[in-house]
């Protein structure tokens, strides 16, 4: 028999200013830790979300382009800092945390740290240490990175805006220079879904079934200490999973009767199904694709996957490349990063329906498909295809 009982964690609950201003300057250190533990560590459905985002990304492959000719890059300083970051960390796992970073707080930073030559590496920096210093007329003009006691300062160019440091941030409708997360809009259907499943587990703890009234005889009176010592008894020997099945025997006038599920009880049950398919929306994330059912948009997962790339994917790693390039510009502005649609295996389903359409095409030449599909023209193409 236990005397004392661990004391239970005092549970996280949101700030007024997270759900009031989502992340403005002042309030960032605070929100992005509760964000980071209310939803990315205690919600599965926004773990999953950002998981699937960030890697997503971080699976793309870059090439990199020459402005003046198009022509593709094979060996260049920038593309072997992309390839090792830094001591710690690989493309994948350095791509993975800026998108994490953007999607948690709606700010992602990143540092190069080198000289102009490319011999560097590069940091991504946790969004909540960094603030931007304004001058008079509001525009940036230094980023400082605080831990502790100790700060880095990181200067702006005033003509140019250039910096060794990228900021890429989300829109903010309060905000001029801070992005606000998805996060801030999901946070009361977050909330919604973690007491659900708090109320889930305590109903496993007393044995997987709701909760009951036990009645005692009119002609056996019980004292406050009797129906105290009495309710504790029952709940040592018939709660919890160890106990789930055991055969109640009760004397002296004890009755007692199982209540079901409220109508309150059951909607909030069945609410968690809603919860989640809101929650993947709001990140862009059709609810089929992270095992959610319900969702009747798409006739299946490959068409789900194609939106899913479309809608949301490609034009998150259009900002983030493109956040890439400004940052690598410190070290050749002659060149660009760019990458191929047609590697990426969840969009082969349009490419071989577009094939399939164009191969059909009874009206075009050679040449012309060939140009659909992305191929050269041939010297004696700009003939009908033979039947």
């Amino acid at each position: 028999m236990k005397i004392f009982k661990k004391k239970p964690a005092e549970r996280k609950t949101i700030s007024a200013a997270f759900l009031n201003t989502g992340y403005s300057c002042s309030t960032l250190e605070q929100t992005f830790e509760e964000a980071a533990t209310i939803g990315y560590q205690n919600n599965p459905i926004v773990y999953r979300c950002i998981t699937l985002i960030s890697r997503s990304i971080a699976s793309v492959k870059l090439h990199l382009n020459s402005k003046s000719s198009e022509k593709k890059i094979l060996h260049h300083p920038i593309l072997s800092l992309l390839n090792n970051p830094n001591p710690f960390q690989s493309y994948e796992t350095f791509t993975e945390m800026v998108v994490s970073h953007l999607l948690l707080s709606g700010n992602a930073f990143i540092e190069y740290v080198g000289n102009p030559q490319g011999y560097g590496e590069l940091y991504v920096l946790r969004p909540d240490r960094v603030r931007i210093m304004y001058n008079e007329q509001g525009f940036p003009e230094h980023y400082e990175y605080r831990i502790g006691n100790t700060t880095h300062t990181v200067p702006i160019d005033r003509l140019t805006g250039r910096s060794s440091m990228v900021h890429i941030s989300l829109f903010h409708p309060f905000e001029s220079h801070w992005g606000q997360s998805p996060l801030t809009a999901a946070m009361s259907l977050v909330q919604f879904r973690n007491q659900a499943l708090e109320h889930n587990l305590s109903i496993l703890r007393r044995g997987g079934t709701p909760s009951g009234i036990l009645t005692v005889d009119s002609q056996y009176e019980m004292t406050d200490d009797q129906k105290a010592q009495l309710r504790t008894d029952l709940e040592n020997l018939y709660a919890g999973r160890d106990n789930a099945g055991r055969i109640m025997v009760l004397s002296n006038g004890l009755r007692w009767e199982k209540t079901g599920f409220s109508p309150q009880e059951m909607a909030f049950l069945e609410g968690q199904g809603e919860a989640a398919r809101g929650i993947a929306q709001l990140f862009g994330i059709p609810p089929t694709c992270i095992g959610i059912p319900g969702d009747e948009r798409f006739a299946n997962y490959k068409e789900a996957r194609v939106h899913m790339w479309e809608e949301t994917l490609i034009p998150m790693t259009n900002l983030v490349i493109s956040n890439y390039q400004k940052l690598l510009g410190i070290i050749d502005q002659n060149v660009e990063l760019t990458y191929s649609k047609d590697e990426i295996d969840a969009l082969s389903v349009k490419r071989e329906a577009l094939w399939e359409r164009t191969n059909n095409a009874e009206f075009l030449t050679i040449n012309e498909k060939r140009q659909i599909m992305g191929f050269a023209p041939l010297p004696d193409g700009d003939v009908l295809a033979a039947a």
